[in-house]
């Protein structure tokens, strides 16, 4: 961990690259919490939709699309901390 932390002191670059993946990362958290688990509790609870076909596809997408979105951003921080792990040794002879 403080290889990391050293390299990212000395490379505001990645550091900055990594903020935006964790920002991204916290947006899709978000939807996820304030929008697909109010829904699933209400589908639930109600069992039948009262809302119409729009809402329904449109709150669907949502779902969907949160859902993926945590997922994609999840990985993406991976592969950047891969990557980083991988060419460790260039940063620190750049």
């Amino acid at each position: 961990m403080l290889i990391f932390n050293s390299t990212y002191r000395r490379h505001p670059v990645l550091a900055a690259r990594l903020v935006k993946f964790k920002i991204s990362l916290t947006v899709a958290d978000l939807i996820v919490l304030y929008i697909y688990a109010p829904t699933q509790i209400i589908w639930i609870i109600a069992y039948n939709w009262y809302g119409g076909d729009f809402l329904c596809r449109t709150t669907k997408f949502i779902n969907t699309f949160s859902l993926h979105l945590t997922a994609n951003m999840q990985m993406l921080i991976a592969a950047d901390r891969l990557y980083i792990t991988a060419h460790l040794r260039q940063i620190h002879q750049a």
